[in-house]
């Protein structure tokens, strides 16, 4: 299955949204490539 960007954007968001303890790092990286990309996703 291929997943464009924005939706494997959305997902994680929502798994961070769902279990923030253990997905800090993720929403983290998430941030980061998002600035790096300079771009909404």
């Amino acid at each position: 299955m291929e997943w464009s960007i924005k939706h494997a954007a959305e997902v994680i968001e929502n798994y961070v949204a769902l279990s923030p303890q253990m997905s800090d790092e993720i929403g983290d990286k998430l941030a980061r490539l998002r600035g790096a990309l300079g771009t909404k996703l």
